[in-house]
């Protein structure tokens, strides 16, 4: 709830703050914002900026979830075999991510329905060079897709976010982030604090807030709600992280957090 300051005078101050506060819990009751998600979605998929800076910018994974229970799951960018079944986190590493789920007592289905499933970059940044799986997205990249970031978060309202991988938790925290300090915890902030992180990065890439609405994104949602926040290892099978046992077990201990968080999901209707 956001802080209501008391005054005696002018009243009508009083009770403009009031109503401030209120439509702030409500908005973080309402659940996602669907029409405004799904407006979204078609403008990603019409998106053509790291083409015109000469990225490949294919594929665009259509079906990102249903983002019903409000838990955001943000990953490092789409994989070149998720573009010919238009699934996000359909190829081999998002398998292995599904198994982890299944794990924490959640079947794939029940994955797409209750997440909104997202990534840094929303396109297939091409194979690294030299092999040894997909190439990083490039800092532009990700600067040019950082203002969709914001817009999911404010129209999603997520009360779970779930990092996969160390670019998506390295843009939460911090490029000198290691995933061992972060693997295996849980971190509480608010949607205002979590909104304002990636604003800076995006400020601090000095790209145009290509697609922000002139208003603003705060009034959609309540900055002072609260989102719990897990952090899960890339499950491709080319980063050699989960080679070391002190990394399972890091892992391990992650997903047993989080199976404990996702059985208390407020149950069906």
């Amino acid at each position: 709830m956001i802080e209501i300051k008391i005054e005696i005078e002018p009243k009508v101050e009083l009770e403009e703050e009031v109503k401030v506060a209120s439509e702030g819990a409500s908005l973080n009751q309402a659940g996602p914002n669907r029409v405004g998600l799904a407006e979204l979605n078609h403008e990603i998929d019409g998106c053509r900026r790291c083409a015109e800076r000469g990225y490949v910018a294919i594929p665009r994974p259509i079906d990102r979830g249903n983002g019903r229970k409000q838990i955001w799951l943000v990953g490092q960018a789409p994989g070149f075999g998720e573009g010919s079944n238009k699934v996000a986190f359909g190829g081999p590493a998002g398998r292995t991510l599904m198994k982890w789920f299944q794990v924490c007592g959640l079947s794939e289905a029940q994955v797409r329905d209750y997440f909104y499933l997202s990534a840094i970059s929303k396109c297939y940044p091409g194979r690294a060079t030299g092999g040894g799986g997909d190439r990083n997205p490039s800092p532009l990249e990700r600067a040019l897709c950082r203002p969709y970031l914001l817009r999911e978060l404010a129209l999603l309202r997520p009360k779970i976010l779930i990092l996969v991988g160390s670019t998506a938790i390295k843009e939460v925290y911090g490029d000198k982030t290691r995933l061992e300090e972060i693997i295996g915890q849980r971190r509480q902030l608010t949607l205002g604090e979590l909104y304002k992180r990636l604003e800076v990065r995006l400020q601090r890439s000095k790209e145009p807030a290509h697609s922000l609405p002139a208003a603003g994104l705060q009034s959609f949602f309540d900055p002072a709600a609260p989102v719990e926040v897990f952090h899960l290892p890339h499950p491709s099978g080319a980063s050699t992280w989960l080679n070391l046992p002190e990394n399972r077990a890091r892992l391990e201990l992650g997903l047993a957090d989080l199976k404990n968080r996702l059985s208390r999901l407020e149950p069906e209707v």
